[in-house]
């Protein structure tokens, strides 16, 4: 993904991706749009680490994940504190 900010609007440019990927996600709120490039870039994301990049609870993270999985944006994997959370399949196949 490429990122940049423009007139305090922080942009995530997903080149490559699906129309149906970017039509998924563009009507996302911020935290999770940028909580899906995370997992574009990293492979994963848990709910820790949504938490500090969103400056959120835990229980906020938590619940905007599922959110997610809801969506089937994301898939969640693991158990406990393994527990993370990583791009749906059904999306990775319109790569």
């Amino acid at each position: 993904p490429q990122y940049s900010q423009e007139q305090g609007v922080f942009k995530v440019r997903l080149a490559g991706l699906h129309q149906r990927i970017f039509e998924a996600i563009s009507g996302l709120p911020e935290r999770m749009r940028q909580a899906v490039a995370h997992v574009l870039q990293h492979e994963s994301i848990n709910t820790g680490t949504y938490a500090r990049l969103n400056k959120v609870s835990e229980r906020t993270a938590r619940g905007e994940l599922m959110m997610l999985v809801e969506r089937h944006i994301f898939m969640r994997a693991g158990s406990g504190p393994s527990t993370h959370y990583e791009l749906h399949p059904l999306l990775k196949n319109h790569e």
